[in-house]
């Protein structure tokens, strides 16, 4: 990421951290959906996501991160969420009018 300055994130003691202080900026946030979802590497990364949700619990927390950066991008996560076969069926029960 172009924006990645080791200085000014603090100190970081793991990559999850570090990952969680790039999250809250949303042009980092932006940069991140661009460049990883629509590449043909990234969608099949995705699509094995999709295939086994319960093996990739660390790349859901990472959407659901994603999805707390601003409302644009939660509407992008929860679209990604509704094809997971794990959750497909609970999402489909929200009440999408709120």
């Amino acid at each position: 990421l172009d924006l990645f300055i080791p200085t000014s994130l603090g100190a970081v003691d793991t990559l999850e951290q570090l990952v969680e202080r790039l999250l809250r900026c949303d042009s980092v946030v932006e940069q991140i959906w661009a460049t990883n979802f629509s590449t043909g590497i990234s969608e099949f990364v995705r699509d094995t996501l999709y295939l086994f949700p319960y093996r990739f619990w660390p790349t859901i927390a990472f959407l659901i991160s994603i999805s707390t950066a601003s409302a644009r991008n939660a509407s992008k996560a929860f679209n990604l969420f509704r094809r997971l076969p794990s959750c497909s069926e609970a999402i489909a029960t929200v009440n999408l009018n709120n």
